[in-house]
């Protein structure tokens, strides 16, 4: 397959990415052309071939300037996929998450894959990420594909990853879940802009030892991810 990143919609590089993870223990060939020479590598296994081909990407995404109203947020009541969603079992099954994978797959049974498990580091006030489901888009191998011990802040887009810093810092100081309906034009490197708009939860639970806090997310039916 020959991509050129400069021609070619995001949505049909995410339909690589997404094949290369089922094909994940594969050998691949990469091949680019830089200064008008053919130019190879041989990887093996997806995190690999994905970080090689998402920094060919990026050079290829000219930069564009951000519209000012790219990160919006509105307060929701519980919404209708989240009034089902029982706090009291789903507090166990965050205090096991951590070392328990039956426990993470059953969140990712139940909200198709899009939660991520954090805590707030209280010496320097960021949200590491401790756990997450595979529900995500993999625009972002670098981090999605290895997102633990890392915080929001290091999100590829700064903008965004404060953006839900705020809400689960806002969720933990209250100590009650929060409902937002998210409208964010997320600035990937490797893609540029796409917008995605999502509800999302973002729970605290205090039974353990320490803090945690389940954020949870459901993309709404009627809108889709684009430019």
């Amino acid at each position: 397959m020959r991509l050129r990143p400069r021609f070619v919609p995001g949505d049909t590089l995410s339909t690589l990415w997404f094949w290369l993870y089922e094909h994940i223990d594969w050998r691949c060939s990469v091949n680019w052309l830089a200064d008008d020479v053919w130019r190879n590598e041989v990887t093996f296994g997806f995190s690999p071939t994905m970080r090689l081909i998402e920094a060919l990407c990026e050079a290829s995404v000219p930069p564009r300037q951000d519209p000012p109203d790219r990160l919006e947020r509105r307060r929701l009541e519980t919404p209708q996929w989240a009034s089902h969603v029982d706090l009291d079992r789903l507090g166990g099954l965050v205090s096991r998450a951590l070392e328990d994978a039956p426990a993470r797959r059953e969140l990712s049974v139940q909200f198709g894959g899009r939660w991520t498990l954090s805590e707030l580091d209280t010496g320097n006030g960021r949200v590491i990420v401790r756990g997450m489901g595979e529900g995500y888009p993999l625009y972002d191998c670098a981090w999605t594909c290895e997102p633990l011990g890392r915080s929001f802040d290091e999100f590829p887009d700064p903008d965004y990853g404060r953006f839900v810093t705020e809400s689960h810092r806002e969720a933990l100081a209250s100590g009650r879940p929060i409902y937002d309906e998210i409208n964010a034009l997320i600035n990937w490197p490797r893609f540029g802009p796409l917008r995605t708009r999502y509800e999302r939860m973002v729970a605290p639970f205090f039974s353990g030892s320490r803090p945690l806090l389940l954020s949870a997310s459901a993309v709404m039916a009627h809108a889709g991810v684009g430019p």
